[in-house]
């Protein structure tokens, strides 16, 4: 379960525009041995109450229950996630569509 730790009104919208989440698999973390990197589909000016769902199928789909408190998103550009080995999992980026990381604590 995902615990809110951004203190946002759950009816704000989070990003206007279309945005995808992404959160990396880390084997060391995974505590069901099969989990895997979570890329959503693509949400358009989702709220804070769609942001924490997708949270928490971020959580199941890697297989972290340890870092469980979603404290904000991050807007990656194409050279960070460059950068970060992470472009080729979802590039070519559509066009108009931000990609942004769910940033967790434990």
């Amino acid at each position: 379960m995902v615990i809110d730790a951004t203190n946002k009104p759950h009816a704000e919208i989070a990003v206007a525009g279309k945005i995808k989440l992404i959160h990396d698999h880390d084997e060391y973390w995974d505590r069901t041995g099969k989990g895997k990197d979570y890329i959503s589909p693509i949400l358009e000016s989702p709220t804070w109450k769609e942001i924490l769902k997708k949270a928490e199928e971020a959580v199941q789909t890697t297989g972290d229950f340890i870092h469980i408190f979603l404290e904000n998103i991050h807007e990656m550009s194409e050279n960070t996630l460059l950068a970060l080995g992470t472009a080729d999992k979802i590039l070519p980026i559509e066009e108009g569509v931000k990609i942004f990381r769910l940033s967790f604590g434990s």
